[in-house]
């Protein structure tokens, strides 16, 4: 629906906003970024990062291509053990193209919400999925005289509603080209805005899986993205690592100068973490 169709201003303080009710975030996200080229901004927990729970590795399953935009680089070292991809610490370094930008819960941490938009804005892209702290949250409050007590992450710099979201987004909105979708989140705990525009954007390579527990695996996310020196790094010591196991035999031999034809030889060894699966990848002769 175009901008006009979504708000209705009835009255100087009233305003009628037509809002989807969503059950369950991490699936509606999934769905939206299902078989999709996918920019997740602010994609590190670090550092309470678990892998079990992540939203980006979590995602990862259902795009056809993800990338990360995080201001913090450590989080994104860790990030990239466990879902290849392109990160980026800043959204001016951004040179792909997408069907979504989706920023979920990031606009409340920001000191400056809107200079935050026109960067993601500045992204090419079909769709920009922005979410929020609904102000229901305010309910948790409580207070006694002379004091007001708050449940509220302690870097959150503002609660939004569906009609202060889609405010703060306007700028960025075509009311004549755009749609927009608004939805609310777990009964009224997130509120969300959707802008598509007509944008089509250049298709790219599907990612690479990643498995954080195999090297070979993680250096070949890493030589895909032209990063071959660091993925001749993991490799190099992942093969250390093994030797010093103890094996009775070798288990990683170099085949070649690129990647792709380094293998891991012999039979399978749980002492130096080598599997029959991953051996059956590998393509270089011993």
């Amino acid at each position: 629906m175009r901008l006009s169709e979504v708000v209705q201003t009835t009255g100087f303080l009233d305003h009628a906003v037509k809002v989807a009710e969503v059950p369950d975030r991490r699936a509606f996200f999934a769905d939206r970024c299902r078989g999709r080229q996918v920019l997740h901004v602010g994609c590190a927990d670090v550092p309470v990062f678990d892998p079990d729970t992540n939203l980006h590795v979590h995602l990862a399953r259902f795009a056809e291509h993800l990338d990360g935009l995080d201001t913090s680089v450590e989080g994104l070292q860790v990030l990239e053990k466990h879902v290849a991809g392109d990160y980026y610490d800043a959204a001016s370094l951004v040179r792909g193209e997408y069907d979504v930008v989706l920023a979920p819960e990031v606009i409340e941490h920001v000191p400056d919400a809107h200079a935050f938009l026109r960067e993601i804005f500045s992204i090419k892209a079909t769709t920009y999925l922005v979410t929020a702290p609904h102000l229901a949250w305010f309910r948790e409050m409580r207070s006694e005289p002379g004091v007001f007590h708050e449940r509220v992450h302690p870097d959150h710099k503002a609660w939004y509603s569906p009609y202060t979201l889609l405010a703060a987004l306007r700028p960025f909105i075509d009311p004549e080209r755009d749609d927009v979708e608004v939805f609310v989140f777990h009964g009224g705990a997130s509120v969300g805005v959707a802008v598509h525009k007509p944008f089509e954007p250049a298709r790219r390579a599907p990612n690479v899986a990643v498995d954080a527990d195999d090297p070979l695996s993680v250096a070949a996310a890493l030589d895909a993205r032209g990063e071959t020196g660091r993925a001749l790094t993991v490799l190099a010591g992942a093969r250390e690592g093994a030797t010093s196991a103890g094996c009775s035999r070798p288990t990683w031999r170099s085949c070649c100068a690129s990647v792709s034809t380094w293998r891991r030889c012999g039979r399978a060894s749980t002492g130096c973490g080598v599997t029959t699966a991953t051996a059956a990848r590998c393509s270089c002769a011993p």
